[in-house]
Order: C-alpha cells, then sequence, then structure tokens
C-alpha cells in the first residue's frame, strides 16, 4: 500500500501502477474549498474507474449541501448505475431537504431511467415526499415521467415533464387530461374524467419587498373551506401567506358555473375581509401596498411591499 500526498493537499492511500498513480483499490481525501471529499474504491491510471464511493460534506456550521455517489465510474465521473444522495441544509427554518436518486449516469450527469425521492421540508411549504421516475438525459428528465406530489397527488407525462399532454390526479381519485404549457396545464384544454361540470379555480398568489418577491400558483377543484396549498396541485413553491391566519381564501358556496368566497386581509386594504363570487370565465386581482421604514448601519430607509392575489375560474 502507497501513501501519496499531493501539493493540493490531497492525500491518497493505497494500490499504485507502475508510473505511481492510483491502481486497483484505494482512498483518497480531498481538500475542498469548504468542504471535505473523501473516495473509496476502484481506480485505474490515476482515475477514478470501476465501483466506488464518493462523499463531499461541509467542515462548519449554518448552511451546507453534502453529496454521496456509490455505484459504478468512468474516468473520474458518475458512469453506469449508481445510488446520489443531496443533503440541503440552509438553516433553521429555511429548508432542509433530502433528495435521492437511482438510476442512470453518464459523464457525470443523470442519464437513462432513474427515480427520485425527495424528503423534508422547504421554507413554510408543507412537509412530506415527492417521487418521480422517468427518463433521462444530460441531466434533465425528458421522457415519459411520472410524480407523485407531496399532498398525494399524481401527473403522468407520456412526453416529458411538464409538457404535452399530461394527465393528473388528484388524491381524491378525480382526474383531468390536459395540454401543459410553460409548466401549467392550458385551462381551455382541461378535460374531466368522471366529473360533471367540475368547478376549477386556478389561484396565484405573489409577494414582494425589501429583498425578496416570490410566487406561488394553485389549481384545485371548488369546494368549501378554507384554501391550503397542499389541498391542490402546487405549480410553484415560493414564500406564500395564504395558508396563515391573518390571510385566506375560504369558498363559502358554489354552483356549477361560481364560487363565492371571502378574501381576508394581506391581499385587500384595510383588516376586515371581502366577500366575491367569481363565474367560469372570470379573473378577480387583488393587490395592496404598504410603506415601510427601515433601518441598517444606524440610517433610516424607506421601502415598499406588496401582496397580489389573482383567482380565475373554469
Amino acid at each position: 500500500m502507497k501513501h501519496i500526498d499531493f501539493k493540493n493537499g490531497d492525500h491518497y492511500e493505497g494500490s499504485v501502477n507502475a508510473q505511481g498513480q492510483p491502481h486497483g483499490k484505494g482512498y483518497m481525501s480531498y481538500k475542498l474549498n469548504g468542504y471535505v471529499g473523501e473516495y473509496e474504491g476502484e481506480w485505474r491510471d490515476g482515475k477514478r474507474c470501476g465501483k466506488g464511493k464518493y462523499k463531499q460534506y461541509s467542515m462548519g456550521g449554518g448552511a451546507s449541501h453534502n453529496y454521496t455517489y456509490e455505484g459504478e465510474w468512468l474516468n473520474d465521473k458518475e458512469h453506469g448505475q449508481g445510488v446520489a444522495i443531496n443533503d440541503d441544509e440552509r438553516g433553521l427554518h429555511l429548508s432542509n431537504i433530502r433528495e435521492v436518486y437511482e438510476g442512470g449516469f453518464k459523464d457525470g450527469k443523470r442519464h437513462g431511467h432513474g427515480k427520485i425521492t425527495k424528503d423534508g421540508y422547504d421554507g413554510n411549504f408543507a412537509s412530506g415526499k415527492e417521487y418521480f421516475e422517468g427518463e433521462f438525459e444530460e441531466g434533465r428528465l425528458v421522457g415519459p415521467c411520472i410524480h407523485k406530489m407531496v399532498n398525494g397527488d399524481v401527473c403522468e407525462f407520456p412526453e416529458g415533464y411538464l409538457k404535452g399532454i399530461g394527465n393528473y390526479t388528484f388524491k381524491n381519485g378525480v382526474k383531468f387530461t390536459a395540454l401543459w404549457v410553460n409548466g401549467e396545464p392550458d385551462f381551455d384544454t382541461i378535460e374531466l374524467e368522471g366529473v360533471k361540470k367540475a368547478l376549477f379555480l386556478m389561484v396565484s398568489e405573489g409577494h414582494h419587498g425589501f429583498g425578496y418577491s416570490e410566487a406561488v400558483r394553485c389549481l384545485f377543484i371548488a369546494q368549501k373551506g378554507k384554501l391550503y396549498y397542499n389541498e391542490g396541485m402546487i405549480l410553484y413553491n415560493g414564500d406564500f401567506h395564504i395558508n396563515s391566519e391573518n390571510a385566506f381564501l375560504e369558498v363559502t358556496d358554489m354552483t356549477d358555473d361560481s364560487a363565492t368566497y371571502i378574501v381576508k386581509n394581506a391581499f385587500i386594504k384595510g383588516e376586515g375581509t371581502l366577500t366575491e363570487t367569481i363565474h367560469r370565465g372570470e379573473t378577480k386581482r387583488y393587490e395592496v401596498e404598504f410603506e415601510h421604514t427601515g433601518r441598517m448601519y444606524d440610517d433610516d430607509f424607506e421601502y415598499t411591499s406588496g401582496s397580489q392575489l389573482i383567482i380565475s375560474c373554469k
């Protein structure tokens, strides 16, 4: 067994070839910027080839991104079949997400058939697991695939993720098909299975202010009660307020062609509530802005924050 110390701080222990390069089985530790890398497995002429395990983890506290891969290698890159695990930790109340990919790789990228499982929480978003399975190409999910969402909904895309004709099944069993454009179902192409005249609401929420600008959209079948995003299809996960006690949308009555609802606070001026009725084909918009004074480095400054809510009915 040879011990080799490299000028960049890396260290190798294991078998070598006639030129003194790692060859056969061995262990390498890598000195990275803010991280530590380790590989244990098979080598060929100084490069990771064959089967082996690599892990990279943060040296300090706070936000970190840790990565582990175990599987097949070729010319220092993940290549063949393997399992990759990403752990993102961005601090208390921000996010803590664990993503596991199991499947094919090519030149260090996801390629071929693969499965992704995500588990954790992201900001104020509901905790839970997501599952993807499909065909990858150069790291992108491009072929037929299935996506099981945190809230129990399932969508299937024969032509590729979030494009073409997609099939969506809500957790209550109601299904619809639609043409997906720019990551969203086109309302005019929605066709329901087993439901007559179901009333769909598309709710878009946006917020802007000092240092952030976020938006979230949700598609759901109108039903009485307060709207929480995990009860419908979430199209974008951002910083939102509609599922809090201080701001909400509550459907109080429905017909085959309209929904009556209450909007509270953050989206309207004043501290009260507003009751509205929306019909098929209509869109309602609510916007409000607030003036604030902040303080930084002993200096006061003024800024504006705002909330926007858009509701469309089909």
